[in-house]
């Protein structure tokens, strides 16, 4: 079994999950952590405004502009696009 453990002779694997908004991304999580509950979930950060139902930390970190250039500067993120005028970024 794959583990985060860096010593383990069976480290872990990266999976990338990948699509245009509203295709299922989410719903495809979903099901693999309710069979996999050993599987983790990078949360990103973005700038946009929570849609109904999303919570802060679990879809993504929610955050002003302000607050974003602030994790940009201090090197707290990976990875920056943007996508409708928002920022969005991969939390380290």
């Amino acid at each position: 079994m794959p583990t985060t453990d860096p010593t383990s002779e069976h480290p872990g694997r990266l999976i990338v999950l990948s699509g245009p908004s509203g295709v299922g991304k989410s719903t495809v999580i979903s099901r693999l952590r309710h069979s996999h509950p050993e599987l983790w979930v990078s949360v990103s950060a973005t700038t946009r405004a929570p849609r109904p139902g999303e919570q802060d930390g679990r879809e993504y970190y929610f955050r002003t502009r302000e607050e974003f250039q602030r994790m940009i500067d201090n090197g707290d993120l990976l990875g920056m696009g943007r996508v409708r005028r928002q920022l969005l970024r991969d939390a380290a």
